[in-house]
């Protein structure tokens, strides 16, 4: 986490897209939240085990797209329909730090 200086989260579908983006130097949500370390540190170990892509399926809407920049550059996860197996409990604190849980 202490290379780490942004996040930027993308989960789009039919109905909505959310724009997350997290300033982990100044430890700030959207320019104006702030974001506990803890929760932070628990976001970054659920994508730590990810690949950086999971394909697509033409059935599932729902897509989500997860740009990591650090001081070793740009990481990028992807996927639309096709998910890590840790991405719901991704999904709840997404919602939640944006308060939508």
């Amino acid at each position: 986490m202490d290379d780490v200086n942004t996040i930027e989260i993308m989960i789009s579908n039919n109905s909505s897209n959310n724009l997350t983006y997290i300033d982990v130097n100044k430890m700030m949500i959207n320019y104006d939240k702030p974001i506990d370390k803890k929760v932070l540190k628990k976001l970054l170990d659920i994508i730590c085990l990810w690949n950086n892509e999971y394909g697509v399926n033409g059935i599932d809407t729902e897509e989500f797209n997860v740009k990591i920049y650090s001081d070793k550059g740009l990481e990028q996860f992807h996927g639309k329909g096709v998910y890590p197996d840790n991405y719901e409990e991704f999904i709840k604190i997404v919602g939640e730090i944006n308060g939508r849980c």
